[in-house]
């Protein structure tokens, strides 16, 4: 249900009786356009504490939220960048100005690339792949504070990785098709093959390698690659990793349509508005089997895009919980086109947990999904 913030009140959980309240007014609160959450800073000054939050709407009805803990210690809560060794690597969370050192493994890292409260980057040192142990010191000689989950940890688990990795192919082409790998650092891949024959990249990012099937006669060919290193692109499948996944070239493949018609999605519409949402063949796609190339054809509406101020309409596959499939970030869109997935065990788990697939997004119309 959409909420209507008025206030939030924080209250102090030390007890189940009442402890006194912090007032957070309706102009301090931010709604997510999903409507599946809001997010607020904490008056300066406040506590260290566990408070509980209490959201109210416009009516005065209150609504129980979780729990959260206000500390003034250094917390990291979470850590982005593209794994490889020698790259930076990012921490966000709090107080991270009070950070000292971090350790990584047996490295520790005296100096930073931008320190602020809320932003530490530095620099990964240069390792083998595998995982190792990220812990910290803070300039009181404490022990850093990782969030992991939601439990509070004095190290967390990371991942040392500078070999291309894919982890969603398809298993099925046909000469001709655009087709696209998934996976990590898919930016380092200098060439792949289907076969003796090389095929075309058309764009690669360190998520996503686009190519096009070459002209093959049907049969079974050996998918591999290469980095700009020299080293093997890896495919990891459920048995563990391998360099050659076998991939059959079928030129009778044809589309099977799952839905036709024409709805738009916008994102701006209110909650209960049909149009906020595709959601025709939301139960539908975790069914389809893997390797499977689902394909989203949409066409761009044009008023949204004029009345935009020059931005790009959006385009967004998530799952039932609004949370974005593994690999298929959100894309800008300034022309009709076609939105492709390829189904992996990971998508079907995630659409399977969380209630069904879901097209989000602002400025276009669905006009036909289909699958090959």
């Amino acid at each position: 249900k959409k909420i209507t913030l008025q206030r939030i009140n924080v209250a102090e959980s030390k007890s189940d009786s009442e402890g006194s309240v912090i007032e957070i007014q309706e102009s301090d609160v931010n709604a997510d356009p999903s409507g599946s959450f809001v997010s607020f800073e904490l008056p300066a000054g406040i506590s260290v504490g566990t408070y509980r939050v209490t959201l109210i709407d416009a009516d005065g009805n209150e609504f129980g939220a979780n729990t959260i803990e206000v500390t003034q210690g250094a917390l990291v809560k979470a850590l982005s960048g593209n794994n490889r060794p020698k790259t930076e690597w990012t921490l966000t969370g709090l107080n991270l100005n009070q950070i000292a050192s971090l350790t990584v493994g047996d490295k520790t890292i005296n100096s930073f690339d931008y320190q602020s409260s809320s932003t530490l980057k530095f620099t990964c040192p240069d390792l083998e792949d595998g995982e190792y142990k990220l812990s910290g010191k803070t300039k009181d000689d404490e022990n850093l504070k990782f969030l992991v989950g939601d439990i509070m940890a004095e190290e967390m688990n990371v991942m040392v990785e500078c070999t291309a990795i894919v982890t969603t192919f398809p298993q099925k082409l046909s000469s001709g098709n655009s087709f696209s790998l998934i996976g990590r650092n898919l930016d380092l891949v200098a060439s792949i093959s289907l076969g003796t024959n090389n095929v075309k990249i058309s764009d690669k990012t360190s998520e996503s390698v686009s190519l096009v099937c070459p002209d093959l006669e049907n049969g079974e060919y050996e998918l591999s690659g290469k980095d700009v290193n020299g080293r093997n692109v890896r495919f990891k499948t459920q048995e563990g990793y391998s360099e050659k996944m076998i991939i059959l070239i079928d030129n009778q493949v044809t589309e099977t349509v799952m839905w036709e018609g024409e709805h738009y999605v916008s994102w701006h519409l209110e909650v209960g508005n049909s149009n906020r949402i595709f959601d025709k063949i939301q139960f539908q796609v975790e069914s389809l089997p893997l390797g499977t190339v689902l394909k989203v054809y949409y066409r761009i509406k044009a008023e949204d895009f004029e009345n935009n101020a020059g931005k790009p309409c959006q385009i967004s596959v998530k799952d039932g919980w609004w949370e974005p499939l593994p690999g298929y970030p959100q894309r800008d869109i300034y022309n009709d086109g076609v939105f492709e997935i390829i189904i992996s065990q990971e998508i079907i788990n995630k659409l399977q947990e969380h209630n069904g697939f879901l097209c989000v997004g602002h400025g276009y119309y669905v006009d036909r999904v289909t699958y090959e």
